[in-house]
């Protein structure tokens, strides 16, 4: 594993030391960066209610070089979001560090010899607030993945990429000792010995398997933009036929150059991944991967840029 990230970090590097020779008009640069937020406050208010503001800042990043055959995507995300309610204490709302590279050599017209790589995470930690407010469920680098894979990339236009692998490495880090001990994220749970010493346990997990990423962007009224990525992956060592999904779509509505509404959704499916579940006929609560499911409507500050 170590091997194989090391030999596309060199190459990337290479990459980036000789694309710096060529002019800037191979290069397609961009992003976004903005804050939404919502705000209610009560005084004196009949009708009852709980004073609350929240709010999620966000930037985006990308980075795109084309030159004759080769062709090579990078972007960055990097977003947090926080919300209090009354006098209840702050609450994490959104929490994402993610960036990731795509390298491709044309084949043919639509198709692209590629190697992938990708990396995300979390800022801080994570709590299940609708059960315990006080024991976290992730943190920085708990989880972590890092994906590394060789494959085909379908781009007929500049709206579509569809990429295949039949090689990809998924590779699981959970760096906190008490969430690795728990098995969290799929990696090895500890064992206890006769004299109550805890063993075995990991914190890492590495997955071989078939990996397929769709990204679809289409303007599709005017100043109203769709997006949507679908990520599929199937492990070949431990249950192929469970295959983890990652699906998010992204309307955004541009009202004028500033402000802007957007209405987000994302499903996810992890087998790997044990959720709290409904308490058994003994009382005592299950657990199983489950269907994870966010929406978020908001409107905000958004400012976009480009070369």
């Amino acid at each position: 594993m170590n091997k194989t990230i090391l030999t596309i970090s060199l190459a990337l590097s290479y990459l980036a030391v000789i694309s710096q020779t060529d002019s800037t008009k191979n290069w397609s640069l961009g992003g976004d960066v903005g804050l939404n937020s919502s705000q209610v406050g009560f005084t004196n208010w009949s009708q009852g209610g709980e004073n609350s503001i929240s709010g999620v800042s966000f930037l985006h990043l990308f980075a795109k070089y084309k030159k004759n055959n080769l062709a090579w995507d990078n972007y960055l995300n990097l977003e947090y979001g926080l919300l209090q309610q009354g006098t209840g204490i702050l609450k994490k709302s959104d929490d994402l560090l993610e960036f990731g590279s795509k390298l491709g050599i044309k084949a043919s017209e639509h198709w692209y010899y590629t190697v992938l790589s990708s990396f995300k995470t979390q800022f801080s930690k994570g709590y299940d607030y609708a059960k315990n407010d006080t024991v976290y469920i992730s943190d920085f680098m708990s989880p972590a993945y890092i994906l590394g894979g060789l494959g085909m990339d379908y781009k007929p236009n500049g709206d579509l990429s569809l990429y295949l692998s039949l090689v990809t490495i998924k590779y699981t880090i959970v760096n906190d000792t008490t969430l690795a001990k728990s098995g969290a994220f799929g990696v090895q749970k500890y064992e206890i010995e006769a004299n109550g010493n805890i063993i075995n346990y990991k914190t890492t997990r590495l997955e071989m398997g078939a990996y397929l990423k769709l990204v679809y962007k289409k303007d599709i009224a005017k100043n109203v933009n769709l997006l949507t990525s679908v990520d599929l992956y199937s492990n070949y060592l431990k249950n192929p036929q469970n295959i983890d999904i990652d699906w998010k779509v992204e309307i955004l509505m541009k009202v004028n150059k500033f402000i802007n509404a957007s209405i987000k959704t994302q499903l996810v499916y992890d087998d790997d991944v044990n959720i709290v579940g409904k308490n058994d006929a003994n009382g005592l609560p299950t657990y199983g991967p489950k269907t994870q499911f966010k929406e978020a409507i908001a409107v905000g500050l958004i400012y976009k840029f480009n070369n």
